[in-house]
This record gives C-alpha cells, structure tokens and sequence, in this order.
C-alpha cells in the first residue's frame, strides 16, 4: 500500500510500535524511542497513551511495555470475524469428531503459517489450540503441506 498523502506522524508511530509487539520479547522507552528515531519523553507519553487506552501494559519489574487486554480483543475479533474461519468451522469439528484429534486451519502468510482456527480433542493428553499463533511454514505439518 502506498504512504497516505497526508500521514499523521504520531500516528503513525504509535501503530509502529504497535507492530513492534509481534517480536513478543518487551519493548523498553528507549528502545522505542531508538525504533521511532524520536527522544525517550516523546517514546515515553507514546507508551503512556497506549498503556491508558490498554493497547500496552508495563511491566513492574523490567518496565518494558507489552501487548495489552485491547489489542488482543481486536485480534480475536479479527479472528472471529473471518469468513473462511465460519466456512470452514463445520469441517472441523467433523475431522475432529471423526479422529478424536485437534485439529486446527491454517492460512498461509508468506513464508509463515497463522493458525485461523481449532478444534480441541476430548482426549486428556492432546495438543492445545494455537489460534492466532503464527509460525514458520516448515516447522508446522500444515505449513509442510501448504
């Protein structure tokens, strides 16, 4: 997609650092501020805004933001919304059903794997859901035949 004709600059950083969070391992005010290429007090009210409307939460103990209760509910509800996911839910519950297994949907993202959806066996040792999980392909038997 091409840069919008008029970008919003804070904006736009926000949603960086937003982005930042798939690397899963913390994001610290001065890494933020080094990532933006802004100062730490600017990285830091960033941070602070998106700790207050609950995309972030800091911390205690390492100060380092992570993904917050907001973002994962929109990324369930992206989830949730997908139509291939309710085409394919029927299917999986009967494979499911059929084998006694867990199964899950995966979509195929580049090189990676994201797990769409799942069904989770009866059995009491089984494999847990991986929704919203996203993988390389070649470690995953789905992603070996996608």
């Amino acid at each position: 997609m091409d840069k919008p004709k008029y970008p919003i600059e804070s904006v736009d950083n926000a949603l960086r650092l937003l982005l930042r969070f798939k690397e899963g391992d913390g994001l610290g005010v001065s890494d933020a501020g080094e990532l933006l290429g802004v100062a730490p007090s600017t990285a830091h009210r960033l941070l602070s805004m998106l700790q207050y409307r609950g995309f972030a939460v800091q911390d205690d103990d390492t100060r380092t933001y992570h993904v917050g209760p907001a973002l994962i509910e929109i990324g369930l509800k992206a989830i949730r919304d997908m139509s291939l996911r309710s085409a394919a839910r029927p299917a999986l519950e009967n494979v499911s059903a059929l084998l006694d297994e867990t199964v899950h949907l995966l979509v195929r993202e580049g090189t990676d794997v994201r797990f769409v959806d799942g069904v989770e066996s009866s059995r009491t040792l089984r494999v847990t859901s991986r929704i919203g999980l996203v993988l390389p392909a070649h470690c995953t038997a789905g992603g070996k035949v996608l």
